[in-house]
């Protein structure tokens, strides 16, 4: 019931009242001091009918002048039989006021009194006493127990003392603004006991261990602790509330749930000093050194950080041997290799597999402890090559993987339309003022899950990848926005590097905004401990993907519930397509188990909660399976599958083309007539697959790519090299070779190009996109028609340029400095690349490859042909190798183009060139070689050269 105690401590785990010893005997002095501040700042600022009182209303703060109030509010403070906290008493012709009561006296009128009637009116001395005990409570003198106490019944208002604590007021806010409907009123009856059973007056006070014990104590007395469930949540909050605050020692809600449950797995698994002291046994006996070394090799095993729950299992299995040695095995006079022989021995009618058998074990236990066994026996030293080769084994079923099917194309496209046009609303509880949202347009809808699920609908990583993105570690960021991703892999135990991925998708530059709306919204974020090992360097990560009121990753349970919800809104888009004959055929992605009637409006799906959608939704894809789609995409998208490596985080190619890859019938089909028709002609697209195949898959399948000399041989065997350049314009000091950079690192980090490999490092200075003039950049005879149409590229450019600033000078004397600056650049990267393409030259002249080489035409070369032909011959080329088009020649040839369709009258084709760069460059072929169907390359260069 009560303890007094020498010094209370900040968090009372106890069942009783905890005074302090100091004021066991000053109750009358404690007792006015109340009754002072209830009159003041409770009676007379009510609106009851005592506050209208005469006597009330001309009380004299701290006057004492309630001893001489008329009899009936004399009761009310205690001047009564049945408080009986205060007496007058006349003695020898003076009036005295004693102490009628104790502080025992008071708890138990607390506990067990009734409602109290003075004149006509009733009042609860509870509550009076409730009201005594805040006081004392507010003046540090006592704290209350959690068990018995519900102060959620006394009609109170705690904060007009509480309000003087620091975090009184600011908790509360914060509580308004995290919660929602009437729990709030539950929610702050519960801080209200909580402050009344701990010193906690401002953020300092409170550490993580008080929380975690106060936590633990609810748990173990949840059944005699009021409202048990909303006091926990109230504390996670406070967990919340202080780490926003910049308390980052607080253990978020996730971690002391998990210490909890570790606690009880250790006391349930608890293993004695002797788990096999039923085997009482002296020195002498056959079996001693076997229960000695059995002892040793549980303690090695936690030692060795083996769960206790595992070494159970160890335990277990060890004594159904030496109960069967036991049984089976009396007449031995010690157990030896001999013995073991014939533990395992198939001959042997009392086996130790036929022991198990008996046992009625189930198959999977049976195995289990015979692998248990063997492992045990190896430590002892008494495992023989004969028990080993009849150790029975199990027959395996071939694994098999759960089935999971890819999304169509034009899903994933409708999907993404979605996800940032019209997002399904989360049911997470948010503040959207918090931090600023003018990057996202749809300001009711909390941010995280659709831009977690863009994300992985466009990178077929791993969902618990995703989820655990780290805002500090995996996004790297440039001028432009998101420059590459880093994943964090916590299943590839090959992988030496993390897994980087380029960031080439426009839609996902969001993510530079929205990391720095994370950061205004989680100004301080707990560090949360990811896997820590070999191949999970990262131990401590800052979530990218979170949720408010956990500060923790999105988990696995809240990452399923939006996906099901954006396939249901998927699904009610179709139903209504097909309603409207948009669409020819029904849908059928998302249904309700019981095949009642399906979500008709967005609105009545937002009433589903998050339970009902997963325990009455079935839906036909699941996180997985955005995995699998984005592999078979891209696989059928042509991606080379060193790529896809990049991109999955796999470390071979088995996964991708046995497991993962999920075409259609019909899309097979398709794919084999592509092969098809790309087999019967020489595409010039080929350049590109080729380059590619070489650097990803030839030189890692015939060098050793972790050998740096092994690599240098690659590049000379395949006549690959770097120019030796300045490191900058302003001084004549030579920089290191591609060649040697790029021997320390894998292939699959270099960055192929048409002309050459960048090894994946920074430009120089003044080298930015100037790549003839870098000594980084690795070229060679392999790159020759990339070489020659990125040198056309410049000379073209040289010489629209220099026709410009002739003009210009042409008019006035005061032409433009920057043209003149711009020409001598280009001039300089023109040389550099003939400068290239002369080595290369000399390198197929010197080489033994039967390589034409032409004697008399030049590589480079400036011709006098019409600007639309020059412009037109290397847009061509620019399309097929898959580079970037000169906008500049793009822009000519398209009012080329629409002049020559105007002169036609042809305006459905001038509308078709307005909007489609490629339908430009065919129809200009079309006009210049007269031909209506699309030609390879080499036959448009012939037509065009004759031309000339």
């Amino acid at each position: 019931m009560y303890q007094f105690v020498e010094k209370l401590p900040t968090v009372n785990l106890t069942n009783d009242f905890l005074i302090l010893k100091d004021i066991e005997n000053s109750i009358k002095n404690d007792w006015f001091e109340f009754c002072n501040h209830f009159i003041c700042q409770e009676i007379k600022k009510g609106d009851s009918s005592l506050s209208k009182n005469k006597e009330i209303q001309n009380y004299i703060p701290n006057s004492n002048g309630f001893i001489s109030f008329s009899p009936m509010l004399r009761n009310l403070f205690g001047f009564d039989k049945q408080l009986q906290i205060l007496e007058f008493e006349f003695n020898s012709g003076i009036y005295s006021i004693i102490t009628k009561t104790s502080y025992k006296n008071l708890i138990d009128k607390y506990y067990n009194s009734k409602n109290i009637r003075i004149d006509n009116k009733t009042f609860t001395a509870k509550s009076i006493l409730t009201r005594f005990f805040i006081f004392q409570k507010f003046k540090n003198r006592l704290i209350f127990p959690l068990t018995g106490s519900n102060l959620g019944k006394v009609k109170y208002d705690f904060s007009s003392i509480f309000g003087e604590y620091s975090i009184y007021n600011p908790f509360i806010n914060y509580l308004q603004n995290h919660s929602t409907g009437e729990y709030i009123k539950y929610e702050i009856k519960a801080i209200n006991m909580i402050m009344c059973c701990t010193k906690w007056e401002n953020n300092n006070a409170i550490t993580s261990e008080n929380i975690n014990q106060f936590q633990t104590f609810c748990v173990a007395n949840k059944q005699n602790i009021p409202s048990a469930n909303v006091k926990n949540s109230m504390l996670n909050k406070l967990r919340s509330f202080l780490i926003e605050n910049g308390n980052m020692n607080i253990d978020t809600p996730t971690n002391f749930i998990n210490s909890i449950r570790v606690n009880t797995q250790t006391n349930t698994y608890a293993i004695k000093n002797d788990p096999f002291e039923w085997l009482s046994i002296d020195e002498p006996h056959k079996l001693f050194d076997l229960k000695t070394d059995a002892n040793l090799y549980l303690k090695r095993l936690h030692a060795d950080g083996m769960k206790t729950a595992t070494r159970k299992k160890y335990m277990v299995s060890i004594n159904h041997l030496l109960r069967y040695i036991i049984k089976e095995q009396e007449a031995l006079e010690k157990f030896n290799e001999d013995s073991v022989n014939k533990l395992f021995d198939t001959n042997n009618g009392k086996n130790f597999f036929l022991y198990l058998q008996i046992m009625q074990l189930t198959e999977g236990t049976i195995f289990e402890t015979i692998n248990i066994i063997k492992k045990f026996l190896e430590f002892c030293g008494l495992m023989t090559s004969f028990a080993k080769k009849h150790i029975p084994k199990r027959r395996m079923n071939r694994r098999t993987i759960t089935p999971r099917n890819a999304m169509p194309q034009n899903m994933v496209n409708d999907l993404k339309e979605i996800l940032t046009q019209r997002p399904p609303k989360p049911s997470t509880v948010w503040l959207p003022n918090k931090a600023s949202l003018f990057w996202w347009e749809h300001k009711e809808i909390y941010p995280v899950q659709p831009l977690m699920l863009l994300m992985h609908l466009n990178i077929p990583i791993r969902g618990g990848q995703l989820r655990h993105l780290c805002r500090n570690k995996s996004l790297v960021l440039n001028d432009s926005g998101i420059d590459r991703f880093i994943i964090n892999t916590d299943k590839n135990v090959n992988r030496k590097e993390l897994q980087e991925i380029p960031n080439v998708w426009n839609e996902l530059n969001i993510l530079n905004d929205y990391l720095k709306w994370n950061k205004e919204y989680f100004p301080n974020l707990p560090k949360y401990k990811y896997n820590n090992e070999d191949n999970t360097p990262w131990e401590d990560i800052e979530p990218l993907f979170l949720i408010p009121n956990s500060l923790q990753p999105i988990t696995a349970y809240q990452h399923r519930v939006y996906l099901t919800k954006l396939l249901c809104t998927y699904q009610i888009e179709m139903d209504k397509a097909y309603a409207e004959n948009i669409i020819k055929h029904k849908v059928k992605i998302a249904w309700k188990k019981d095949e009642s009637k399906f979500f008709e409006t967005i609105d009545e799906l937002n009433q589903a909660n998050d339970t009902y959608l997963m325990n009455e939704i079935k839906v036909s894809y699941d996180i997985h399976s955005i995995r699998v789609t984005g592999i078979t995409r891209y696989l059928q998208a042509g991606v080379n599958l060193n790529v896809l490596l990049m991109l999955t985080g796999h470390v071979d190619y088995n996964m991708i083309v046995n497991v993962y890859t999920k075409f259609t019938q019909e899309e097979k089909k398709e794919i084999l007539q592509s092969a098809v028709e790309k087999l019967r002609f020489d595409q010039p697209e080929s350049i590109v697959n080729n380059i590619e195949n070489f650097i990803f898959n030839e030189i890692p399948s015939n060098y050793n790519t972790k050998d740096p000399k092994d690599i240098k041989r690659a590049f000379t065997e395949n006549g690959l090299f770097s120019m030796k350049r300045k490191a900058t314009t302003l001084n004549d000091i030579e920089i290191g070779l591609g060649t040697d950079l790029a021997s320390l690192k894998h292939p699959s980090s270099w960055f192929p190009m048409i002309s050459g490999i960048c090894p994946g490092v920074q430009c120089p200075e003044g080298r930015e996109r100037r790549c003839s003039l870098c000594s980084y950049f690795v070229t060679g005879k392999i790159f020759l028609n990339g070489i020659i149409h990125m040198a056309n590229m410049t000379m073209a450019s040289f010489v629209r340029l220099s026709k410009e600033h002739t003009k210009e000078k042409e008019v006035s004397n005061r032409y433009c400095d920057t043209k003149s600056t711009k020409l001598e650049l280009l001039v300089e990267e023109l040389i550099g690349w003939h400068q290239i393409i002369e080595k290369v030259e000399n390198d197929i002249k010197n080489s033994k490859d039967n390589l034409p080489v032409q004697q008399n035409k030049k590589y480079i070369e400036y011709k006098d042909t019409p600007i639309e032909l020059t412009y037109l011959e290397n847009c061509y080329n620019a399309k097929l190798m898959g580079v970037e088009q000169d906008a500049y020649g793009l822009k000519l040839l398209t009012i080329k183009a629409i002049k020559f369709a105007s002169s036609l009258k042809d305006n459905d084709k001038i509308e078709q060139i307005i909007n489609n760069e490629i339908e430009t460059v065919d129809y200009l072929m079309g006009y210049y070689l007269d031909y209506k169907s699309k030609n390879l390359l080499s036959t448009f260069i012939h037509q065009l050269e004759s031309k000339i």
